[in-house]
């Protein structure tokens, strides 16, 4: 089997099943790991399938599971960098603004210690990540933990967020789709849509592997937000879809 053929056979299983790990391909390849893992880069870098620690996913697949946080933490990773530097210098002294959870945003809220700012945030990586910054004026809104995202939704999570009022809100998301963007967790989807009601400011934080895959329960469109962060280069139809709705911010 060729290379050509490998990658084909490759994206056939992870079309076919949704997600696959790394030991199934190689045992029904009867190739190294080495070789798995640099098909997977490539395929990856085409936008054709999307990584994660052990494995790999369809990019149009329609999780039943969500990807525990400890593997998000391992896809995408340089992409993810890039956007959430861009978002940092957004941020401003003085600013109010609420960080929602993700692993995109958590590498955001990283670069904004020492920032005379008030961050309030359900995630609970973020406020660890902050705990230690003085200059941060910091609020965790609690409730319901998720192991998922490791963050807090539901009611009393709703409680705080709904009743304080933002310059800017960050958010990110599990995918977007007809011009939504979508989560796995219809509590968090509530939460995320309080925050962005009341913020002044709106902006996504997206990888380009985010499009055209469909998670659970919306939680706002395009056209709600200021502007969304994405890696380049976007393809030239989506990217003018994008801009007919918001700003498109490409890093």
């Amino acid at each position: 089997m060729n290379k050509r053929e490998r990658l084909n056979r490759i994206l056939q299983m992870v079309n076919e099943h949704g997600t696959i790990n790394n030991n199934e391909m190689i045992e029904m390849l009867q190739v190294s790991d080495m070789t798995i893992r640099r098909d997977l880069d490539e395929l990856e870098n085409a936008g054709k399938l999307i990584r994660f620690h052990g494995g790999a996913q369809s990019v149009n697949y329609s999780l039943d599971f969500e990807l525990l946080h400890l593997e998000k933490t391992t896809v995408n990773m340089d992409q993810k960098k890039q956007i959430a530097s861009k978002a940092a210098s957004l941020v401003r002294e003085g600013d109010s603004i609420f960080l929602g959870p993700g692993t995109t945003v958590e590498i955001m809220a990283s670069l904004l210690a020492g920032k005379q700012i008030t961050v309030v945030t359900n995630s609970l990586e973020i406020f660890t990540m902050l705990a230690e910054s003085r200059e941060t004026q910091l609020i965790l809104a609690g409730g319901i933990r998720r192991d998922q995202t490791s963050c807090f939704a539901g009611p009393i999570a709703n409680r705080t967020i709904g009743n304080i009022f933002y310059d800017k809100a960050f958010v990110s998301c599990n995918g977007i789709f007809a011009k939504q963007f979508t989560t796995s967790s219809l509590e968090e989807a509530d939460t995320m849509r309080l925050a962005m009601k009341n913020s002044k400011s709106c902006y996504l934080l997206a990888d380009l592997s985010k499009f055209s895959h469909q998670d659970k329960f919306a939680f706002g469109s395009l056209s709600e937000l200021d502007a969304m962060i994405v890696n380049s280069p976007v393809p030239e139809g989506l990217l003018q879809t994008c801009q007919s709705l918001c700003t498109v911010m490409e890093v």
